[in-house]
Formats: structure tokens, sequence, C-alpha cells
């Protein structure tokens, strides 16, 4: 129950084990196979026949739009707002509007799990491994901060000064020793 990634984005092969939902999603698509077949993930073409997969983003791009987390749109030229076409694949052919995808990337689910750990409590240094960050820096552009955890970190601050000062809100102190008091 571990995916070895030989050839990632820093060069680096890391190992991430993975959870039982997972494991069970695979096992399940494994059986989905067909007869013959030796892979897990797989794209199935016009034939019916299972092909490996060549665009990773290509499939990704059309499930996202088929579930309503992405849409493919025409591509308009910022300046002219005109549509923009791909270059004529021969001196015959006609050329294809350019198309653009807008909608969910795989990189935020990279972004959620980045999330999710740090909520969860879960070691940073075993995190970084995981998901590949080297330094500590690009880690935290990924981590989208906890407003809940943020906001009750500020009620303890707050229900520790009103156990030591008492129910202050909104009152001014009206003599010198009073403001020295708060103070300390």
């Amino acid at each position: 129950r571990v995916i070895r990634i030989e050839d990632s984005k820093n060069d680096d092969a890391r190992e991430i084990p993975f959870s039982a939902e997972l494991d069970k999603a695979l096992r399940e698509q494994y059986a989905r196979r067909q007869d013959g077949g030796d892979r897990v993930c797989f794209r199935v073409d016009r034939r019916g026949h299972a092909r490996p997969i060549g665009n990773f983003r290509k499939v990704w791009y059309r499930v996202c739009v088929k579930l309503g987390l992405g849409k493919i749109e025409r591509a308009v030229d910022p300046v002219t707002g005109e549509h923009v076409f791909e270059q004529p694949r021969g001196p015959h052919s006609t050329p294809k509007p350019k198309m653009v995808y807008h909608g969910l990337i795989f990189d935020d689910l990279r972004r959620t799990f980045v999330s999710d750990a740090e909520h969860a409590g879960a070691p940073r240094h075993e995190v970084m491994m995981a998901t590949g960050h080297r330094t500590e820096s690009i880690y935290k552009r990924y981590a989208i901060e906890n407003r809940e955890a943020r906001r009750a970190a500020l009620a303890r601050v707050d229900e520790y000064r009103s156990k030591k000062f008492g129910d202050k809100t909104g009152t001014i102190p009206e003599s010198p020793k009073q403001v020295e008091s708060v103070i300390n």
C-alpha cells in the first residue's frame, strides 16, 4: 500500500503510503480491467479496448467537466476579444478553435492535502516528504490557513484576559493606578 513516484517534479523519487479507502478504490479498478490487461488506471478507446493514459491533464479536464467541476471554453484574445484558433495541421486543413480549461486542477488536491494535514496536526516534515516540498517557504504556500483555529486561539486569549483582569470590555480606566493594573 505504497505509491512510488520515480520521476517527480523535483527529480526526487518518493514513496507515499496510501489509505485503506484508496486501496479499496484501486482494487475495484483493477478488478474492472479487461482480460490480460496489466494496468490499474487506463482509458477505454472507441473500440472498447483498455489503453494507457497518455496525457493525464486531458483526461483530468474531461472528467472534471463531466462532474461539473470545470468547463472548457473557446479561447479569446484579451486585446481584440476575438476567438483564437490553433495552427492548421496541414496545408488543406481548417484551423480548429483553441480551447481553454477553467476549473479544478490536480494541484488543488495537493493544496487540500497540505491544508488538511496542517489542521490535523500531522508532522510537517513527514507531510513535506510526501508532497515533495523541499523548503518550508514553498510548503507554506500550499498550507491554507485555518480561520477557525485562529478564531479559537483568540477566544482563548480573551478568556485568559477576562480571568486575569475581569471583564473590562468597553471600559476605560479612570485613574493611572487602574491603567497600571491592566498593563501588568
